[in-house]
């Protein structure tokens, strides 16, 4: 499960990033706003919710 940190800087209602390469909401991204980096802690952004789902799932198949 390939991770790494992206996001839109385009204006969202709820700003959010991803951390995982091949999030199926981060392939939406459209350039030259996809930015493939952390994103400032002043953008106050919160984990994208597909990204936590599968993260989660794959956590409970080790356990």
């Amino acid at each position: 499960m390939p991770m790494d940190f992206n996001f839109t800087t385009e204006p969202e209602e709820h700003p959010v990033y991803h951390v995982l390469y091949e999030c199926t909401e981060a392939r939406n991204i459209q350039e030259p706003h996809h930015q493939r980096k952390v994103p400032p802690a002043s953008d106050k952004r919160r984990p994208c919710q597909v990204c936590l789902d599968t993260v989660g799932a794959w956590l409970e198949t080790l356990g």
